[in-house]
């Protein structure tokens, strides 16, 4: 198809998105990132996800980068804007800036542009950059996508949610994602702008929640000497509460969780919410938890094998792991931490070793603690939570 669709923003979301759309239409992804940008255009994959590589090098796509601006944003017929909105502590809020200044840009080349948002935004946002460009064609579409997984996501997704203040807009999105998707029958939901913002959070916020639960689980059956597998399996029988994101863990961290969490709580303001607001601390007591488990087993010679919290992934952001590193060393002095993590260069802390050989690694840790279970790792020298060896 002759269609040209522009993504701003090369990440995860940008990315995969790109990637499947390239497959029927004509894509120009943009990033100031001139590494990622020289890479899509080899069709080599910058993120760690097996899929989004194979579909690079294997299938017939229509899929090119730029950091030309011009280049990337001149006579598309749809906009996606996939750019990073970090929380701000000192605003209490993401920060848009990377979203406006897109639009900004989108608008100068093109007055007619329809401006489609798939970055995380704080509700409310999308009708105030409606009123302040006073261009009507700008609307929201939440992604619910996993780190390692994210092509499948896109693929296979659960529902896909459209806000319906342009309507011309969301069937034009609508009509492009039912022409990519293995769904049958996809089950696409409209809504207002600031629900669409709103389901987002909530969601990640849910998932949040019940990875805390599942830990909490089993902190518990740690220190009543029960069998958590036994507790959560008699538990996730039931199909009320299921077997999904039920498999303990060193605590949730990563690109979304922890950031729509915060803002969430930011939008309740004085809206009661005590159970949103327990989750973060929930969350790090789970680190302080398992430090003291650990260091219980009086070892000295500590390894962590890698920051990412997920097979196929290279996210380290609000890294679970790192907290938990950081929770050790606060508590003591006399032991001597290494971590293995071959795709960094440099020590994320003070006081900790970094190991790039693997076999040196395993030799040196007396306890290799790992947030999912790997079969390199030596059985006898493997502290993990893992219990259904699967990420969620």
């Amino acid at each position: 198809m002759n269609t040209k669709i522009s993504i701003i923003g090369a990440g995860y979301v940008g990315t995969s998105l790109g990637v499947l759309i390239s497959s029927k239409y004509n894509v120009t992804l943009y990033d100031l990132d001139k590494h990622k940008v020289d890479l899509i255009n080899k069709k080599q994959s910058h993120l760690e996800e097996q899929d989004i590589n194979d579909w690079l090098t294997k299938k017939k796509l229509s899929i090119s980068a730029t950091t030309n601006p011009k280049e990337a944003l001149k006579g598309a017929h749809l906009y996606i804007i996939c750019t990073p909105t970090n929380f701000d502590s000192k605003t209490n809020s993401f920060n848009t800036e990377s979203v406006t200044e897109s639009i900004k840009k989108i608008l100068k080349i093109n007055k007619k542009a329809k401006i489609l948002i798939k970055s995380t935004i704080p509700i409310g946002y999308t009708q105030q950059i409606i009123k302040k460009t006073k261009h009507k064609a700008i609307a929201f579409s939440p992604e619910f996508l996993r780190e390692g997984s994210s092509l499948q996501d896109n693929l296979y997704p659960a529902r896909i949610i459209i806000s319906d203040n342009h309507m011309g807009l969301a069937n034009l999105f609508a009509k492009i994602m039912q022409n990519l998707i293995l769904v049958k029958k996809p089950e696409i939901i409209f809504m207002a702008p600031s629900e669409a913002e709103t389901v987002k959070l909530f969601s990640n916020t849910y998932l949040a929640m019940r990875v805390s639960f599942f830990n909490e689980l089993d902190n518990f059956a740690l220190s009543r000497d029960l069998n958590p597998k036994n507790l959560i399996d008699g538990i996730s029988s039931d199909p009320r509460i299921g077997k999904q994101y039920n498999n303990p863990s060193f605590g949730f961290g990563g690109y979304c969780l922890p950031k729509d969490l915060k803002q969430l709580n930011s939008n309740f303001g004085d809206i009661p919410h005590s159970l949103i607001a327990s989750i973060d601390k929930s969350n790090k007591a789970r680190a302080e938890f398992i430090a003291s488990d650990i260091l219980a087993k009086k070892v000295k010679k500590i390894g962590f094998y890698r920051l990412a919290m997920k097979k196929g992934s290279d996210n380290f952001r609000a890294s679970s792991v790192l907290m938990l590193m950081k929770a050790i060393l606060k508590r003591s002095n006399k032991c001597q931490i290494f971590l293995f993590e071959p795709s960094i260069s440099k020590t994320p802390l003070k006081n900790v070793i970094l190991i790039h050989d693997f076999n040196e690694f395993q030799k040196k840790s007396e306890l290799i603690i790992c947030n999912r279970e790997d079969k390199k790792i030596s059985k006898k020298k493997m502290y993990t939570r893992d219990i259904y060896n699967r990420d969620l």
